[in-house]
């Protein structure tokens, strides 16, 4: 199976879900981690989980720009991937534009 590292605003489960479903039934399957639910320190699983992910979905919302600790969180997540050399694609409503720094993407 394939994993894709969903880089996200908890807030967005709307998003999330569309996404779920997208890859319901396929190989691929969406990986979300909260940092809330992982023990201290968590940048390590979410690393690792990245680096073993076959691309990062950015997901910009509204959302993202409501806090900055989801958006430090979003930062790290695309570095990690760029770093890692994967595939960073994103995405955002289209009706919609988020301003938020991509510099690796």
């Amino acid at each position: 199976m394939t994993s894709i590292f969903l880089s996200h605003s908890k807030e967005d489960y709307n998003i999330i879900n569309v996404f779920r479903n997208a890859f319901n039934g396929t190989e691929v399957y969406p990986v979300l981690m909260e940092y809330e639910k992982f023990p201290n320190p968590p940048w390590t699983a979410i690393k690792n989980t990245i680096e073993n992910s076959s691309a990062l979905f950015v997901l910009l919302s509204n959302n993202l720009k409501i806090s900055d600790f989801t958006q430090n969180w979003v930062s790290y997540e695309i570095g990690v991937a760029d770093e890692a050399n994967k595939e960073i694609w994103v995405f955002e409503d289209i009706n919609n534009q988020v301003i938020f720094p991509l510099p690796q993407v």
